[in-house]
């Protein structure tokens, strides 16, 4: 291989292996590019769990709130229920008493 020949193959693997370089820098910045928004999309993802969690607990606590305020009706109807059920049996007693007391007022007279 003459010299000038010599000189040419190494111009030419030179400009080979800057651009290489140049490609290989260049890569190298897009891979620390999308590590960084991979790091940004973990955050991310991690604080919006963090938000889902706060909610559902809210939402769990909203459901037994709502779970103790049924309860709290259904005893307060119970009672109601219970009440009337003795007043009407009360009621029951007295209208049979007047009755007893009318009988007996009339076998009086």
């Amino acid at each position: 291989m003459t010299p000038s020949k010599a000189n040419t193959v190494n111009v030419h693997l030179g400009g080979v292996w800057a651009q290489m370089r140049a490609e290989s820098s260049a890569q190298s910045a897009r891979i620390a590019e999308l590590e960084k928004n991979v790091k940004y999309l973990n955050e991310e993802l991690d604080s919006r769990e963090t938000a889902l969690d706060a909610y559902k607990q809210q939402l769990q606590q909203s459901e037994t709130d709502f779970q103790d305020s049924c309860a709290q009706r259904d005893d307060v109807y119970k009672t109601l229920q219970a009440e009337r059920f003795h007043f009407k049996n009360e009621n029951n007693s007295l209208k049979s008493e007047l009755e007893i007391a009318r009988e007996m007022i009339q076998n009086l007279q």
